[in-house]
């Protein structure tokens, strides 16, 4: 993976993405997903590029511009995140932490988590 394109990553995800850790309907944990909107597809291709997984779509209608949204869901956000981890602002790291800390308990992520404790204490 290019470190210079994880660092962009980084650096746009901490503009314009968030973490959400959503209940589900019908199963008892929380559902978490890493999102980023954006009217240009272009630049949601570019990350999803550099993160390697996750996806993009739309165009969604809207009273403006289409939508598209780049989109990771469950192992594939923690695995996304993880990539750009070291590059990530303490802000959304602190956002990260909560957001992965609501669903931790339902998923098994050894290699993930070690990695992301790695990084917690950064400034």
């Amino acid at each position: 993976m290019n470190k210079f394109e994880l660092a962009w990553a980084a650096g746009f995800f901490d503009g314009e993405g968030c973490f959400v850790a959503q209940p589900q309907k019908y199963a008892p944990h929380p559902y978490l997903r890493v999102i980023i909107g954006q009217t240009d597809r272009e630049v949601l291709d570019r990350f999803q590029k550099a993160v390697g997984i996750g996806g993009v779509c739309g165009p969604i209608k809207t009273k403006h511009k289409p939508m598209f949204s780049y989109y990771a869901a469950s192992n594939n956000a923690i695995v996304a995140m993880n990539r750009i981890l070291p590059w990530l602002s303490s802000v959304k790291r602190n956002q990260f932490h909560k957001a992965i800390g609501r669903s931790l308990t339902y998923y098994y992520l050894p290699k993930q988590i070690h990695s992301f404790k790695k990084y917690e204490g950064r400034t």
